[in-house]
């Protein structure tokens, strides 16, 4: 590429085909055997970590890593639901995730043969052998509980909640919570 109309103290600038008050243009040379090589880079992943991650953003940002179990009786995978939670969260479809999530929980509940009678965290404390007043037993059902609440709003109009009302926070809260409770269900030992 070759620059013309360009005033650079002591340096003769070549003829000009145009004249200076055109403003300053430049000549494109085109080279017409040309050769582009892959070029590989290696970065040190302590590099990477330390300075182009936080570049982009993910110093902001942690990754979690979920353990869902083997396919259910009922449905063939949990994390395909997860998935498709995810995907409407990603897609800005907060009511849609919320009822995604609900989709969860009621795989959980068939699981475990839980009836409004018998609630999910009484069959896993009875298979558990949990005391009557072991704080996990109380933990988990009020968890359950108000999760089940909130992934069942969307899916009940009639109820005071409105689906749209939903925010991303709210629907990426739900997911997690959910995730979370899918996690520990998955992990506790076989019965």
């Amino acid at each position: 590429m070759k620059t013309f109309n360009q005033v650079t103290p002591g340096k003769q600038q070549p003829e000009s085909p145009w004249e200076f008050a055109y403003g300053i243009f430049c000549q494109l040379y085109p080279f017409w055997i040309s050769r582009i090589t892959t070029m590989s880079v290696q970065i040190d992943q302590s590099h990477w970590v330390d300075n182009v991650l936080p570049g982009l953003g993910y110093d902001r940002l942690r990754l979690l890593d979920l353990s869902f179990p083997p396919p259910l009786p009922d449905h063939s995978n949990a994390a395909a639901q997860f998935d498709r939670a995810r995907g409407a969260l990603d897609q800005r479809r907060y009511g849609d995730c919320i009822q995604e999530c609900r989709g969860l929980l009621n795989m959980w509940e068939r699981q475990y043969g839980a009836t409004d009678q018998q609630r999910i965290a009484e069959k896993i404390a009875q298979e558990r052998q949990w005391p009557d007043n072991d704080i996990r037993r109380q933990l988990l059902d009020t968890l359950w509980k108000k999760v089940s609440d909130i992934a069942n709003a969307p899916h009940h109009p009639e109820g005071d909640v409105n689906a749209e009302l939903f925010t991303g926070g709210d629907a990426r809260l739900l997911l997690l919570l959910t995730a979370a409770l899918s996690e520990y269900l998955g992990t506790l030992p076989p019965f």
